[in-house]
């Protein structure tokens, strides 16, 4: 250093193809090399995809040299484009038919519960049940949303059979939660779950961007991969009293207010079982999940969040293979808590509740059920499905 024009082996054939200016020839010549706009060309070697850049530098005689970030690129676009079509495809009608189900089965579960008289809270389990997998339904079938982003293509969801309604007792809460996710302002309490959830999460980005039935999937799925049912009620936050229960309130001694608590969390317990125990079940719902769970952690890795296998075990563990129906009480309830505590709990924090952990507490347990529908999507896989890929892909 520097070169000098007469050392360069193709130096004419290249300043013929790519003209350079003074600046650019005096760059070159004191570092080896020299990056130029593309506009110099004309815009002659100008394409959406790098390889068609290569593809017309060769047309042109001109040598390339292929640096390994452009083909981590290219293996990124390959990354993508191959699950774009997969869940636009494939994974989107999947997951309508395996929530679709769930659905029936959950109004199965509320109906029952209800002629039999059952235990309030396994009632008010399956009804939530009901409100959750409505609200998932409802993001797929893509309800109008006035704060969307416009899809970069105006494809059609595909199919009229992409229609459900919303039962009237769950109707409320349902209208809820889908009015927090198309604001996506950020963190506020799930009316159905009760403990703090970021909202902004369900913006569509990346490839997601580029039909309305991704839009739907992604929200679906960001749904089901962040809602998690917990087995303890460390962020389940207290309801907003009304003033003439304000009073009432006030007299309540702290340990019935933690007893409200464990009540709410027992519901999300008794959510999660019920889901698992519809799973175990039914060969049909399995296969399902199992088509959708198979492939995505092919791509992003496998969940470490309890799921419906999990609880399934735990079930079986206390009621035995060959229960016929099972049912709740304080003592099985507390037998299948101890069989869940055996799990090893996920090692990513995904924002659940709005805590903050200090760093010796990152060890411990986060115990909660990573929705059993949708945990082959959690918020530990999600980082490379919906944000990493929506930085490196694009």
């Amino acid at each position: 250093m520097p070169l000098k024009a007469s050392e360069l082996e193709n130096y004419y054939l290249f300043t013929q193809q790519i003209p350079l200016i003074n600046e650019n020839r005096n760059l070159l010549y004191k570092n080896g090399f020299v990056v130029i706009e593309n506009d110099v060309t004309n815009n002659r070697f100008k394409a959406e995809q790098v390889n068609a850049t290569y593809r017309s530098l060769k047309v042109a005689g001109v040598p390339i040299f292929v640096t390994t970030d452009s083909l981590l690129h290219l293996y990124h676009i390959q990354f993508d484009e191959t699950l774009k079509r997969i869940e636009e495809e494939e994974f989107y009608d999947k997951l309508w038919e395996l929530d679709k189900a769930f659905l029936e089965a959950s109004i199965e579960d509320y109906n029952e519960a209800k002629e039999n008289n059952s235990d309030e809270e396994v009632t008010e389990a399956a009804r939530r049940n009901v409100a959750y997998f409505a609200v998932a339904l409802s993001l797929l079938e893509g309800k109008s949303d006035p704060n969307r982003i416009e899809a970069k293509s105006t494809e059609d969801q595909g199919s009229e059979k992409h229609s459900f309604e919303v039962p009237s007792f769950v109707k409320e809460n349902v209208e809820a939660e889908l009015a927090l996710i198309e604001a996506h302002e950020g963190f506020e309490t799930s009316p159905i779950f009760l403990y703090q959830e970021d909202y902004s999460q369900y913006v569509p980005r990346g490839h997601y961007t580029s039909s309305e039935k991704l839009m739907n999937y992604f929200k679906a799925m960001m749904w089901h991969g962040r809602i998690s049912m917990l087995l303890r009620s460390g962020m389940i936050t207290a309801e907003e009293s009304t003033a003439e229960e304000s009073t009432t309130e006030e007299s309540m001694t702290e340990s019935s207010a933690l007893e409200e608590l464990d009540k709410k969390a027992r519901v999300q317990t008794f959510q999660a079982l019920l889901i698992s125990d519809h799973f175990d079940r039914d060969e049909n719902l399995r296969a399902r999940w199992d088509r959708i769970y198979d492939v995505t952690a092919f791509y992003v890795g496998f969940s470490d969040d309890l799921g419906p296998y999990e609880y399934a075990e735990a079930l079986d563990a206390v009621f035995g293979d060959d229960r016929e129906r099972v049912s709740f009480d304080n003592e099985t309830l507390t037998a299948l808590k101890v069989e869940l505590e055996k799990y090893e709990g996920p090692k990513i924090y995904g924002g659940t509740g709005k805590i903050i952990l200090a760093v010796p507490k990152l060890k411990t347990k986060l115990l909660m059920l990573q929705k059993v529908s949708g945990s082959w999507v959690n918020d530990t896989s999600q980082t490379p499905i919906f944000s990493i890929s929506s930085v490196l892909l694009l």
